[in-house]
């Protein structure tokens, strides 16, 4: 038996000293592009990421800073548009006011003329002296009687040649 002892030792001797491979977990290539030095210590992507947020934060103070100053001169331009209305509505009800009066005074003035005309028996009554005044204050007195007698005439003769008399 001793032999056979002697005869097995070496074997066994040898059987637990030979080594065995280790097993490595495979790599991922799928976050190895992906991979940060300075993310886990949080050093130039923090700060970089810091100043990223200061500028966004910048560009919408300045953001909503314009859209208060466009709103801004918006109504200042809205103010500024009804007031030249009111002052254009002003000046032509002025204007409407003082052509309607100059009107009045002129049908007025004419009424008189003509009125005591034909009380006084001075100027036969007239259709057309009538219509001609009245004509003549409509276009604020700038119409000549003749040019005023010279359309009637036209109008007489264009009215023959058709036949009315």
């Amino acid at each position: 038996m001793k032999f056979l002892l002697l005869f097995l030792f070496p074997f066994s001797l040898f059987a637990q000293t030979v080594p065995q491979p280790k097993q490595f977990k495979p790599l991922s290539t799928t976050k190895s592009h992906n991979y940060n030095p300075f993310q886990k210590s949080g050093g130039l992507q923090q700060l970089r990421n810091q100043q990223q947020q200061q500028i966004y934060l910048q560009n919408q103070r300045k953001i909503a800073q314009l859209n208060r100053q466009q709103q801004q001169r918006a109504i200042v331009y809205q103010k500024i548009l009804a007031e030249m209305k009111q002052e254009e509505r002003s000046i032509k009800s002025k204007e409407a006011y003082n052509k309607i009066q100059l009107q009045k005074q002129s049908y007025f003035q004419n009424y008189q003329k003509l009125y005591y005309a034909m009380l006084q028996n001075s100027a036969p009554v007239s259709v057309k002296q009538t219509v001609y005044l009245v004509e003549s204050t409509y276009f604020q007195n700038k119409m000549k009687q003749s040019d005023f007698e010279e359309k009637v005439q036209n109008l007489v003769s264009a009215s023959q040649l058709c036949g009315h008399s």
